[in-house]
């Protein structure tokens, strides 16, 4: 449909818009797994629903932080 070496030089040529739409995706992306936690995992507890992966994600922040300062 579109010749993807006409869509990539127009990224090149606007970076701001390339940021803009990749930042827009994660916000979607991040938007779409909220819903289906809050569907899915624990619906009945929506107080343990939250604290829950918010535990998970603080863990995984934290361990993933101290392998980053290995590579500084």
């Amino acid at each position: 449909m579109f010749n993807n070496r006409v869509n990539f030089q127009w990224l090149k040529k606007h970076p701001n818009w390339h940021s803009i739409i990749i930042g827009a995706c994660l916000i979607m992306f991040w938007r779409a797994i909220w819903d289906l936690l809050d569907m899915y995992f624990m619906p009945s507890y929506p107080m343990w629903s939250n604290i829950i992966p918010g535990v998970i994600a603080l863990l995984v922040l934290y361990f993933n932080d101290s392998r980053l300062k290995e590579i500084e």
